[in-house]
């Protein structure tokens, strides 16, 4: 056994993956918010079985994931899932997709001639263009893990890994965009060097809502 294999064994004598796939089987999908049974790492990639959304399980996502059960001695309370690809699914494919909805009523109401017949056309050519775009490209609708709120702390995973323990948070706002359905949440924490630096996070209301985090704050944090 070479030395990268030893590292990638659990202490048990287990795979990474192996132990990794125990720990999501536990955590909800960001779509059917069912438990991830059975699921299976295939290149750093899973499949949820029942509403077959692809989750990114890369280096990032299982850095975060182990920090927050570090040594079986913490466990994950809520994950947030964020779309890898959001602007490039939303913008490209999600957007008009969106937009097709309103224009067939439009069309509809306008009267009923030939705009008629290309209201009908519209939402379900856009439906097979997503379908046919989702089989070519799976990864530009896959999710990843973006904040974990666990018995330790909090871990956010963006470019790089952050581990906040509670005792590191200073101070947190929190506010809401209602027009276009996001928010934005500012985290202050104290670092090794006791000093104090600012995290930003961004969330979506349909996807990882910043306002269940602050309850959570306000409940581990009593403010």
């Amino acid at each position: 056994m070479t030395g990268r294999d030893q590292e990638r064994r659990g202490e048990d004598g287990t795979s990474h993956e192996s132990h990794m796939e125990g720990l999501l089987r536990l955590l909800p999908c960001p779509q059917c918010n069912k438990p991830l049974e059975g699921v299976t790492i295939s290149r750093d990639e899973s499949t949820c079985l029942r509403c077959r959304t692809r989750l990114l399980i890369n280096s990032s996502v299982q850095d975060a994931v182990m920090n927050a059960t570090r040594n079986n001695e913490g466990w994950i309370e809520k994950i947030w899932w964020k779309p890898a690809t959001s602007n490039i699914a939303v913008f490209l494919i999600e957007f008009p997709l969106i937009l097709s909805i309103p224009f067939t009523f439009l069309c509809i109401f306008g009267g009923l001639d030939w705009r008629f017949f290309l209201a009908l056309a519209a939402y379900p050519l856009m439906r097979i263009l997503r379908w046919g775009i989702r089989r070519m490209f799976p990864n530009l609708f896959a999710y990843g893990a973006y904040i974990i709120v666990c018995s330790r702390g909090i871990v956010i995973s963006n470019e790089a890994v952050l581990f906040l323990p509670w005792s590191s948070i200073v101070k947190y706002s929190w506010m809401s965009h209602v027009g276009s359905l996001t928010s934005q949440m500012v985290l202050e924490y104290a670092t090794a060097n006791n000093e104090v630096a600012t995290v930003v996070l961004d969330g979506e209301e349909k996807t990882h809502p910043l306002g269940e985090l602050v309850d959570i704050l306000n409940a581990r944090l009593g403010s």
